[in-house]
């Protein structure tokens, strides 16, 4: 059984860091160099065949574009898979559904919603406090009143706000 691997339509940011991890890697196994063409620098590896991969620069950023690389070398095909999945961890792209336009966000990106995600459980969490403590005044006047059917109903809510509370603190 022979090993064939096909990749098309890549269109990534890659960070230097990512391309010396490949190169390392790539230099383990191959040999390879770099080659100036037009406004871009294709790397051409040596193995079986020799595959090119051509990274530009645009804006201070560095981009691979390759429309189909086949390959059946399977050592090959994993480094560059490994990659792309670097490239891609780094770099999420989400499509708007409307506009049917790739809308990027990056990791950086996220830190925000995370930041505010915790604010909206500590201010549930306060708020959650804030109705315990309404309740157990009302819990306070319904023994003052001797009215047992309110005392029931708020140790039945009390116990529902305390198991929100600890369920949402853990």
């Amino acid at each position: 059984m022979t090993f064939f691997a096909r990749f098309s339509n890549i269109h990534l940011e890659v960070s230097l860091s990512m391309i010396y991890v490949f190169l390392k890697n790539v230099r383990e196994t191959y040999d390879y160099k770099w080659v100036r063409k037009h406004k871009s620098r294709v790397l051409i590896i040596y193995g079986e065949n020799e595959y090119e991969l051509p990274f530009t620069e645009r804006e201070s950023k560095v981009y691979l574009s390759i429309q189909e690389l086949t390959t059946s070398e399977k050592t090959f095909a994993l480094l560059f898979n490994q990659l792309l999945f670097e490239a891609r961890k780094h770099k999420l792209g989400i499509k708007n559904i409307k506009t049917k336009k790739l809308l990027s966000s990056t990791a950086q990106d996220l830190i925000p919603v995370e930041i505010d995600k915790d604010y909206l459980e500590k201010k549930n969490e306060f708020i959650i406090q804030k109705e315990i403590d309404y309740l157990l005044m009302d819990l306070y006047e319904a023994l003052q009143r001797n009215d047992e059917d309110t005392v029931a109903l708020c140790k039945k809510k009390l116990e529902e706000m305390v198991q929100k509370k600890t369920g949402s603190s853990n």
